[in-house]
C-alpha cells in the first residue's frame, strides 16, 4: 500500500511538472509578444509557422509534445522509434530557439 502511495505521489509530481513547464512556455511567448500579437489564434499561428521550418519526422514529433502533452515514451510508441531517438527528434525544440521565433523558450526544460 505504501509502494503504490510513493508511485502516485511521482506520477502526480511528474504530472505538475509538465504542467508547470507548459506553463512557463506560454508565459515566456505571452510576454514577448506585443499588444497586437497577444491573442490565441496569432500566437498559435506563429508556433505552427515554426515548427513547419523543422523537418518532418522533426515536426511530427514536436507536434505531438505539444498538442498531446505526450511524453517520451509515449511518442516513441506512438511513432514506432526508440525512445532515445525521440529525444534526439524533440531537439527540434532547440532548433525554434536557434531560429529565434520562440526564444523565450530557452528556460524550460523539455
Amino acid at each position: 500500500m505504501v509502494r503504490y502511495k510513493v508511485i502516485r505521489y511521482c506520477q502526480h509530481k511528474a504530472v505538475k511538472k509538465r504542467y508547470a513547464d507548459h506553463y512557463r512556455l506560454f508565459e515566456a511567448i505571452y510576454d514577448s509578444l506585443n499588444e497586437a500579437d497577444r491573442d490565441a489564434t496569432s500566437t498559435y499561428a506563429m508556433i505552427e509557422k515554426s515548427i513547419a521550418k523543422l523537418p518532418e519526422r522533426c515536426q511530427a514529433a514536436v507536434k505531438l509534445r505539444l498538442d498531446e502533452n505526450l511524453s517520451n515514451g509515449d511518442i516513441a510508441k506512438r511513432m514506432k522509434i526508440s525512445k532515445k531517438t525521440v529525444e534526439i527528434i524533440c531537439s527540434g525544440l532547440q532548433h525554434l530557439r536557434l531560429l529565434g521565433n520562440l526564444h523565450a523558450l530557452g528556460n524550460i526544460a523539455i
